[in-house]
């Protein structure tokens, strides 16, 4: 009896590993997207378009399945298999305990592939961002589905469940492998902030500085050089225009005696001759 039960224990699980092999693991989303992907706190993943097509029973319309992301800290996968227990980002500590729900989308439809003649809808339409709700962790429903943003510098791994709702119960009908582990980016420490435009090493930073002293002294002699020159060329021609003037005007004074005196003897002469022929 004991052998029976263990052969059927395998046969079920050798069933779900190829149930979930024959799926292509979650893709993180490409950077021509999703530029700047990982960040600090969320992961953008392309949504499962084509990928359970054909798995979804002729009993379940469509709009009867649903297509669950689970997010789990890598170190905490410990098989491929996930049922869906529905359980939050505050249940599992974000992941850190056990897998944990973080949206339920409707199952992309591949006969209707996203459009890029309108971009925003396209990527709204191609791209599942986890991480992105900063607000639900403070709601008091810790039952509530909450898509938190995750740890930086922390390694997560995700995984699609295709979902059909019969009542009140639910069945996992298809689901991906795992994806492989995704690191978020880690916050860099604020020293080590490199603010340098230029991004140079301290030597260069120093030979530099060097370089602008010396540059700056050479400017300054340039132009003590050039104020000298212009003064000193300034000052005899200041000096000889003043010599210049001052000999003019003795000039114009001696010219002015000498008329002055010439029209005295002249006057002298006249009465003279004047006085002898009466």
């Amino acid at each position: 009896m004991e052998m029976e039960v263990w052969w059927v224990a395998v046969g079920l699980l050798t069933s779900v590993v190829q149930l979930v092999a024959q799926f292509p693991k979650p893709r993180i989303a490409s950077p021509q997207f999703a530029p700047g992907n990982p960040t600090l706190t969320t992961v953008s993943l392309e949504r499962p378009f084509c990928v359970f097509d054909s798995s979804l029973p002729s009993s379940y319309q469509p709009n009867s399945v649903s297509v669950e992301i689970y997010v789990a800290q890598s170190s905490v996968v410990a098989s491929q298999a996930v049922t869906a227990t529905g359980k939050t980002f505050q249940q599992t500590s974000g992941g850190s305990i056990e897998p944990y729900q973080a949206a339920a989308l409707s199952m992309p439809d591949c006969r209707n592939l996203p459009s890029l003649s309108n971009v925003t809808d396209a990527l709204q339409r191609y791209l599942f961002r986890v991480g992105s709700d900063t607000q639900c962790l403070n709601s008091a429903d810790i039952t509530v589905l909450c898509n938190a943003p995750l740890l930086n510098n922390t390694a997560y791994r995700f995984k699609y469940l295709l979902v059909g709702v019969n009542g009140s119960s639910k069945h996992v009908l298809a689901q991906t492998p795992w994806s492989d582990a995704i690191f978020t980016k880690q916050i860099k420490a604020f020293e080590a902030i490199d603010t340098w435009p230029g991004k140079m090493t301290g030597g260069q930073v120093v030979v530099t500085t060097i370089l602008i002293v010396l540059l700056f002294v050479l400017l300054c002699a340039c132009v003590a050089t050039l104020v000298f020159s212009i003064w000193g060329n300034g000052l005899p021609k200041m000096e000889s225009t003043r010599h210049a003037s001052q000999i003019t005007q003795q000039v114009q004074l001696s010219a002015t005696t000498e008329t002055a005196a010439s029209g005295a003897t002249a006057d002298e002469k006249a009465i003279s001759y004047a006085s002898q022929h009466p």
